[in-house]
C-alpha cells in the first residue's frame, strides 16, 4: 500500500533521501532486514549465471569491444572488464530469464545486485558494505514507489528501468560513502537517466532496460563523486522525475526506519517460475488442477482465465511463437503448466512452446479480465477454469499469493534447489554448493572479491 511518510519538519524529497542514504553507514540494520538481502543476492547470483549465456547477454558482451578496464568481472567466467560493463551485462544476466525477484512493481534485485559488486569490486567493498548499499536502493526504490499517484506499469513504464536507475544510484552512493550533498546530485543524474518501456517486454530490450538501470545508476554515483551536480529537487519539482513519470506524486519520504524499513514490509517475492510474476498465480491454479485431476491435453476442450487488467497488460503475448513472447503469455504459462506439469527453464525452449499440445492449448483460452485492482498490479486473486471434452468444468482454487512470496518465502533448502538449478547449467556442483553457502552466510568483514575468487569464480586469465 503506498503512503505518505513525510511530515512538514522534513526537507524536500530528493535531499531528504539524499541525506538519509548517507546516514545510513552509522547505522545498524535490523537483522530481518540483513536476511532478506542475504537471500535477494543469493537468488539474483543464481538467475544471473542461468542466464550469462544468453543471446541477449552475448550479442550485448559483444559489442562492448575490449575489457580495457579491470575492475569488475562478469558471472561466471571471470573476465575482467569496467565495472559499468559489469553492471550493465550482469543486470542483462540477471533478468533475461526473468526468474529474478520481485517487490515495489519491479525486480530490485537484478537492478541492485550486479551494480553494487561490480563497484565493490572496483574499491574493495566489504560484504557487509553490500549490505547496506542493496538497503540504500531498495529504501529509495520504496520511497518513489510510494510517493507515486499510481503504477508505472499503467502509464507504459517499465519501473525496474525508472525506479531502478535512481535506487541503483542509492546504492553505488551509500556503498562509497558519499556525501549527503554528493549523494542528492547522485539521485538527480539518475533521474536523468530512467527509461524502460513495457512494450518492449518479450524482447531483448527488457533485459537491457534493467542492465542499463544498473550501470546508469553505478555512473551516477561516479559522477557525483567527481563533483557533477544535479538538481536537489531532480525528484519532487513540478517538471521533475514523479511528475514527469507518475503524471502526479504524494509526499514522500520516510523509509530507512524512520518511522519503519520498507524491506521490513514489503519484502521480496521469489520467483519460483521463470516467466513474468503477473503469471505465477495462474500457473499454480493450472498446476492445482492438472495434477488433482490427472489432466491431459486431449482431454481439455476449453481454458478460461480470471486477471487483473494491468496483469493482462503486462502479459500482452497472446499467441507466442519465441521463448521471449512466451515469457508474457499467460495462455503459455498454463498451457505449459497443464501439458507438462511445470514451468521451469526447460519449459523455456523454442521447442516445447511450438509444441502442437501447448500451442493447441493456447488456442482454446480465453481471458475473463477482473475490473477490480488488489495490490497492484494484480486483482484481488487469479483463477484457472477448465472446461473438459466431456462437458464437466473444473473450477481452480482463488490464488491469492504464488509460492516464493513474502507472505512464505523460500527455506534454506528451497532456495538452493532453485539455485542449484540456475547456477548448475555452468558451474560444477562442488562450486555451486560452495558459493551457495558463503552468500548465503555472507561474511560482513570479508571482501567480495576475496569471497568470489574463493569460490570457485575466479577471474579469467
Amino acid at each position: 500500500m503506498r503512503r505518505s511518510y513525510r511530515n512538514s519538519q522534513q526537507p524536500a524529497l530528493t535531499a531528504h533521501l539524499g541525506a538519509a542514504i548517507a546516514k545510513l553507514h552509522g547505522r545498524d540494520l535490523p537483522a530481518q532486514a540483513c536476511a532478506i538481502v542475504r537471500r535477494g543476492l543469493v537468488d539474483c547470483i543464481g538467475v544471473m549465471i542461468a542466464g550469462s549465456t544468453e543471446p541477449a547477454v552475448e550479442r550485448v558482451r559483444s559489442v562492448l569491444g575490449p575489457p580495457w578496464s579491470g575492475e569488475a568481472r562478469l558471472f561466471p567466467d571471470g573476465i575482467r572488464c569496467s565495472a559499468r560493463d559489469a553492471a550493465l551485462v550482469n543486470g542483462m544476466a540477471a533478468h533475461v530469464h526473468d526468474f529474478d525477484d520481485v517487490a515495489l512493481d519491479g525486480h530490485p534485485s537484478a537492478v541492485l545486485v550486479p551494480a553494487l559488486l561490480a563497484e565493490a569490486e572496483a574499491i574493495g567493498a566489504k560484504g557487509a558494505d553490500v549490505i547496506r548499499g542493496y538497503v540504500a536502493g531498495y529504501e529509495t526504490w520504496a520511497t518513489l514507489w510510494k510517493a507515486s499517484a499510481g503504477p508505472l506499469h499503467a502509464r507504459g513504464w517499465h519501473p525496474s528501468g525508472v525506479f531502478g536507475v535512481v535506487a541503483a544510484a542509492a546504492a553505488c552512493a551509500a556503498l562509497r560513502r558519499l556525501t549527503p550533498d554528493e549523494t542528492t546530485s547522485a539521485l538527480g543524474l539518475a533521474a536523468a537517466q530512467a527509461a524502460g518501456l513495457i512494450a518492449n517486454f518479450g524482447t531483448m530490450a527488457k533485459s537491457f532496460q534493467v542492465g542499463h538501470a544498473a550501470e546508469a545508476g553505478l555512473f551516477s554515483a561516479r559522477l557525483a563523486l567527481g563533483g557533477v551536480n544535479a538538481s536537489h529537487e531532480a525528484l519532487e519539482h513540478k517538471h521533475g522525475f514523479l511528475n514527469a513519470y507518475a503524471g502526479a506524486h504524494s509526499d514522500g519520504g520516510g523509509g530507512f526506519g524512520d518511522p519503519d524499513w520498507a524491506i521490513l514490509e514489503q519484502g521480496l517475492d521469489i520467483k519460483v517460475y521463470p516467466v513474468c510474476y503477473a503469471a505465477h498465480r495462474l500457473i499454480e491454479g493450472a498446476l492445482q488442477l492438472a495434477k488433482e485431476f490427472a489432466l491431459t491435453p486431449p482431454s481439455i476442450d476449453s481454458i478460461e482465465l480470471r486477471l487483473g487488467r494491468i496483469q493482462s497488460d503486462l502479459l500482452h503475448s497472446h499467441r507466442p511463437r519465441t521463448v521471449l513472447e512466451a515469457k508474457f503469455s499467460a495462455e503459455f504459462a498454463v498451457a505449459a503448466a497443464l501439458v507438462a506439469k511445470a514451468v521451469g527453464l526447460n519449459e523455456l525452449r523454442e521447442g516445447f512452446v511450438l509444441s502442437d499440445d501447448v500451442q493447441h492449448l493456447i488456442d482454446r483460452t480465453v481471458r475473463m479480465i477482473d475490473p477490480e485492482l488488489g495490490e497492484p498490479p494484480f486483482s484481488p486473486f487469479d483463477q484457472v477454469k477448465v472446461r473438459l471434452s466431456d462437458g464437466r468444468v473444473l473450477e481452480g482454487s482463488h490464488v491469492k499469493h504464488a509460492s516464493g512470496s513474502r507472505y512464505a518465502p523460500p527455506s534454506k533448502a528451497e532456495s538452493w534447489e532453485k539455485f542449484k538449478g540456475s547456477a548448475g547449467y555452468h558451474l560444477p556442483v562442488g562450486s555451486t554448493r560452495q558459493l551457495f553457502e558463503a552468500l548465503w552466510d555472507l561474511n560482513p568483514s570479508r571482501s567480495i572479491t576475496e569471497l568470489l575468487d574463493d569460490t570457485g569464480l575466479r577471474t579469467a586469465a
